[in-house]
């Protein structure tokens, strides 16, 4: 089910849910003075408009994402994150979270961007250090550092990634090695400087860059989520998997569901074996299974007026 990555004039790629963009810092939205010198962070000035997905949705109907926390986990740092797209340069497109080593060795651990918010107090440079052909506007509180994506600057080996927000490295889907491109976040799980692929890459086929462009058909196995027929028959749009499931259970409402539905998983006596869980719209919640005895347990997801149950199977 693709979507999409941004980078100026157009996408980066494709990601694993329907109709999707994703916004780097780079749908640079106007630039000082139309200069094309100092160009807007749309996470800093788009960002009061993002939902709880942490994106919003284009005039064309297409969604554009920041750190795409509802397709994946980014609180869950105890795996490998998930592969959640392709850049349109073919590789692929990973959460925040990757082995501490390249060849796939040690803890996993959030990878970190190498690029830092520039030390100056006037707009005259550029990140290279060169003079800008014509000076930004004032640091202020109106418009910060990082207001503007030339208020960055990569710094080698800062951080896990390269300039390109990537590295070659062993992942679970490529076990002889692959170059992935990583999401980058803080410790306070706010996106971080370039956010996803950027602010350069790879070489792109003619016609996928540019305004409604990135329109590229993935053509590798993928999984498809789809709602649980259960879940379906009773109203209710939500998604159970995988299943059987063993170490975790995701259970995703889409976005137009209603925001009072709570989830509890219950054995075969009927006795929750889970604290119900709140879902909201476009948010997944997981529920740890690693304690549960394998065999069959049943979902409850209820509202007002509402309610369904799927059948889950857990093995180890």
């Amino acid at each position: 089910m693709p979507a999409l990555f941004w980078l100026p004039p157009g996408a980066i790629g494709k990601s694993s849910a329907q109709n999707d963009r994703w916004a780097t810092q780079s749908p640079r939205l106007e630039s000082y003075n139309n200069a094309g010198v100092w160009n807007q962070n749309a996470i800093v000035v788009e960002g009061p408009s993002f939902d709880s997905c942490l994106g919003h949705p284009a005039g064309n109907g297409e969604y554009h994402h920041l750190n795409p926390r509802c397709l994946y986990n980014d609180h869950d740092s105890s795996r490998h994150a998930p592969l959640i797209g392709f850049a349109l340069d073919g590789y692929p497109i990973y959460g925040a979270y990757g082995y501490a080593n390249a060849n796939g060795t040690g803890a996993i651990k959030s990878l970190r961007t190498s690029y830092r918010a520039r030390s100056i107090t006037a707009r005259t440079t550029l990140p290279d250090g060169s003079t800008a052909p014509s000076a930004g506007p004032a640091i202020n509180a109106t418009k910060p550092l990082g207001y503007y994506v030339e208020d960055f600057e990569y710094v080698a080996g800062r951080g896990d990634l390269d300039v390109h927000n990537g590295r070659f490295c062993v992942t679970p889907e490529y076990p002889a090695g692959t170059y992935a491109y990583f999401v980058t976040i803080n410790s306070r799980y706010e996106g971080a400087y370039p956010y996803t692929p950027g602010p350069t890459y790879g070489v792109v086929p003619a016609g996928a860059i540019g305004p409604q462009s990135g329109h590229a058909v993935v053509n590798e196995p993928v999984t498809t989520y789809v709602v649980t027929a259960t879940f379906l028959a009773a109203g209710l749009q939500v998604s159970a998997y995988p299943n059987p499931a063993s170490g975790t259970l995701t259970v995703a409402p889409e976005g137009g569901t209603a925001n009072d539905l709570h989830a509890t998983l219950f054995n075969a006596l009927g006795q929750p074996v889970t604290a119900a869980a709140a879902l909201h719209p476009s948010v997944p919640a997981d529920f740890d299974l690693s304690n549960l005895a394998a065999g069959v347990y049943y979902l409850k997801v209820q509202g007002a007026g509402i309610g369904g149950t799927q059948k889950i199977v857990v093995t180890h």
